[in-house]
């Protein structure tokens, strides 16, 4: 707040805008906005998959892999990070990335083959759930705290 005592002698008083709340609000409203966009892509990836129905799901995966790696091996050089990368990389996390990578290589597989198989209201419970599970896990299994945002 600014306090503000003009020639008049009177005090003037006016809210300013804290750029640390004005930050967060930013940082929120471009969180909801980016939320928004990647639940109505992945929302509308069913129609997508359904027009390579004659393509057998192995060579969409590797296709999704490969470009994937394409992609990301452009931001990295747009972005000029190879030297920190491999600096940071050492092979307990490679082996980490790697186990990481198959998991996430075998749900986009399995994905991949509900929705060219009709099984798209299935995998859309399953990803509904898989979340909640999460959840029940940590609190189970690590003993985290359920707590508010």
């Amino acid at each position: 707040m600014l306090i503000r005592i003009s020639d008049r002698k009177s005090i003037t008083l006016r809210k300013t805008a804290d750029p640390e709340v004005s930050g967060q609000k930013l940082r929120l409203r471009s969180g909801i906005v980016y939320a928004t966009l990647a639940y109505l892509i992945y929302g509308a990836m069913p129609f997508y998959m359904k027009q390579l129905q004659a393509v057998p799901p192995s060579q969409i995966m590797a296709h999704r892999v490969l470009w994937s790696v394409f992609l990301l091996a452009i931001i990295v050089s747009l972005l000029g990070r190879w030297t920190s990368l491999r600096r940071t990389i050492d092979m307990r996390l490679v082996g980490l990335f790697a186990a990481t990578a198959a998991l996430i290589g075998v749900n986009w597989l399995v994905y991949i083959w509900a929705v060219l198989n009709d099984r798209i209201l299935e995998t859309s419970l399953g990803f509904f759930i898989t979340p909640l599970i999460t959840v029940v896990l940590g609190v189970v299994a690590l003993g985290e705290r359920l707590t508010r945002l």
